[in-house]
Formats: C-alpha cells, structure tokens, sequence
C-alpha cells in the first residue's frame, strides 16, 4: 500500500504532537498555515504558507497538487472546518458537506436544526437587538449563558444572571438594521457536568465511538480549568452521549468522519451544546485521552485516507489515568517564569504547555484561550497525578513585575 499524503490546516504548538504520531504511522503531513513559522509546520514533510481562511487559496494550492505529490485528504484540530470542507468538495477527497460545516460553526443555526429534530439541547435563540435579548432573558428563567454566533475557547461569552449584565453582550447589537445574521445566542443555563465526546463515523456509515473527557470550567465564565480521561462516567452514561452525539451530527447532515461534541450532564439526562466535523482540540485529543491510553487521532487518519480503519484502532482502553489542569498566575505583566525545565522532569508529569513569555501581560481571565498553560500529569491513579500536579504546580513560578 502507497504511502498516502494527509493536508493538516493549522500548525501551532499544540499541533506539533498529532504531526509525530502521523509521520510515525508512516502518513506523509503537509501542514499549511498563516504563520510561516508555525511549530506543525515545520515538524512535517512539507509546509505551505496560506491563511486557513483563504479558502479560494486553499483550494487552488490543493489543486496544484494533483498532478505533482496528490494528497488523499484534509483535516484540522482547530475551528477551521469549513475551509477543511470546502478543500474536500472541491477536490472529491473524504469530507463532510460545507453546509453542515457552517451549520456546525453557527451556533444559532445549529440550535434551530436541533430543537426542529428534537435533540437534547438546551432552550435558547439567535437574538437580533437588546430588546429581543431581554425578552429571552426572562422567558428562559433569567439565568442565561450568551454566546457569540460564531466563535470558540469561550471569547465573547458569559453567564448572566442580572438584566443589567446583558448590555455589555447587546451594545452592538440593533445598529446595522441590513446585518444578514443575528449575532448573539442566548440558552437557559444547565446545571451538571461538563464533558467532551469524540466519535467517528466510517465510509460504511457506522458510527464508533473513541473516547470521552470529562472538563471543569470557571463557575460564571467559559474558561477550562481541568480535562480528565478516562471519563468517570457510567457505561450507560457513556452510551447515552454518545448516541446523542451521533444524532446530532446526523441532524446536521454529517454522514461521515471524525466528530466531536461538548456536552453538559444534567438531572434530565445529556445536553448537547456543539459539535463539529473534527476532533476536540490538542489538549483531548492529542494529549488527555492517549495519555489515559486511548489514541483517537489514528482510526480519524484512516478514515481520511480514504483507507479501511484497523479494528484494532478502535478497541476503547484505559491503561492508566491522565489529568491536565491550566496555569492560573495572578493578574499583571510576567517578568519572568522559572521551574519549567525542572517540573518537565517530574515522574508523572506527561508535558507543560505554556501559552505566554515574560512580557506578556495578565489582565483576568474571561475565556479559555487567555490561561497561561497547561500540566498534563498520568498515573496509575487519580491520586499518582495529584501527587505530580501539586509537585509541578509548586514548582513553575510565574515572576510578575512590582
């Protein structure tokens, strides 16, 4: 069998990993992105510089190839699903429908597609201007999570509970009466835990499974705090979110390929919030679930390969736990971050991710993408990855200017 040639949208740090364990099961990796020197980029084969979003770019380079090095498929771990879409379409590679991938990326049509099919998801509406806004705050309990149409890591979201902390969220609303879309989501707010599901659906139709994290937010805003796998929940839980998974991309007329769902468990049963056409990000997918003993990115490259996915690739197993959980250092501007090396050598420690250098300045933390970084720890137990957590979090030092 040919070595088959796999286009990867997006190469930051985090994608570095899923680069290695592509090359190691001997796909070729062309990774493109904006920046012409994203760490991905340079750990594959070969590397493009194109802005993800430039999808006539995208699509003409993919094009190019055809008659040189061809490709067999495309795939990101980040937001830019569309474009992946959009690539696939054009070039007749394994993908989804561009629709359903904006579909996916919009949360108010996603929510209109789900509450028209009867999915578990909580109530809620696209509003257009404030009044609207605060007549669903009140309908839905006035107790709301808003959210930005389109948009991820949390930015531009928060919990409200109080009329008057809506109009930060509706300011803008209501002064381009020609806007083509209402901007804003707003859905009742649902007590319960937090989960991740990743799936995948086959060129056969059959939907599998392949794994489950289980997340801890900020009580009032959207910022991650802690990912652990396996998941604590029961094979009949676990079921249950995965089917609801299933249906909800089905919905969206999603057939085929790697998906993934965020979910919160209530009294009532599962909640679907989103989904999308892809893996969940690094830190699940490439780090908290392998690191329990499951790799999920490996059966998903088959699949985009166009090429039948080993039974033994999708065989769920947990050999040990993995726990990561974000740095949190105190408002203000770094001057300087110490220990790191030193906490990397910690028994137990898996990797630390920093997402900031000195002279980066710490004003809050609002949404996921401003913590400083992240410690993944494993162990036998939950405990053996407490124990290297507190050691790894004693000892990188976040110095901050006086």
């Amino acid at each position: 069998m040919k070595r088959a040639t796999l286009w990867m949208i997006g190469g930051g740090v985090q994608q570095v990993r899923a680069v290695e364990r592509a090359r190691a099961q001997d796909f070729r990796i062309v990774v493109s992105d904006r920046n012409p020197a994203a760490p991905a980029a340079r750990a594959a084969e070969r590397q493009v510089e194109i802005d993800g979003r430039d999808v006539e770019t995208l699509v003409a380079f993919g094009m190019q190839e055809r008659a040189q090095a061809p490709i067999d498929g495309i795939f990101t771990l980040t937001e830019l699903v569309t474009p992946v879409a959009v690539v696939a379409n054009a070039l007749q590679w394994p993908g989804v429908p561009p629709a359903a991938a904006v579909a996916c990326q919009n949360k108010i049509l996603c929510k209109q597609s789900w509450l028209s099919a009867g999915i578990e998801t909580p109530r809620g509406a696209g509003v257009r201007d404030a009044e609207d806004a605060e007549n669903w705050f009140r309908a839905l309990g006035e107790d709301v999570f808003v959210k930005p149409a389109v948009g991820f890591g949390g930015k531009g979201a928060g919990r409200v509970r109080e009329l008057a902390q809506l109009a930060p969220y509706t300011a803008a609303l209501g002064h381009s009466p020609h806007a083509p879309h209402a901007p804003l989501l707003i859905e009742e707010r649902l007590t319960g835990s937090m989960h991740d599901a990743n799936g995948l659906i086959d060129e056969h139709g059959r939907f599998h499974p392949l794994g489950i994290i289980d997340r801890r937010f900020l009580e009032d805003r959207p910022v991650e705090c802690e990912v652990r796998a396996p998941t604590e929940l029961s094979a009949a839980e676990q079921a249950e979110l995965y089917a609801l998974l299933e249906r909800g991309v089905r919905a969206l007329g999603i057939h085929w390929g790697p998906v993934k769902a965020d979910a919160v468990r209530t009294e009532q049963g599962f909640r679907l919030l989103e989904v999308a056409p892809r893996l969940h990000g690094p830190r699940c997918s490439l780090y908290a679930l392998p690191g329990s003993g499951f790799d999920p990115l490996s059966p998903a490259l088959h699949a985009i390969a166009g090429r039948p996915i080993p039974p033994a690739l999708l065989e769920l197993a947990a050999t040990q736990c993995c726990l990561g959980r974000a740095l949190f250092p105190k408002p203000g501007q770094i001057e300087r971050i110490a220990g790191v090396d030193e906490a990397q050598r910690i028994e137990g420690v898996e990797s630390v991710h920093l997402y900031v250098a000195p002279g980066t300045r710490i004003a809050g933390y609002d949404d996921s993408s401003q913590v400083a970084g992240y410690v993944f720890t494993v162990g036998q137990n939950w405990a053996r990855c407490e124990e290297a957590m507190a050691r790894a979090e004693a000892t990188i030092r976040f110095e901050m200017e006086t």
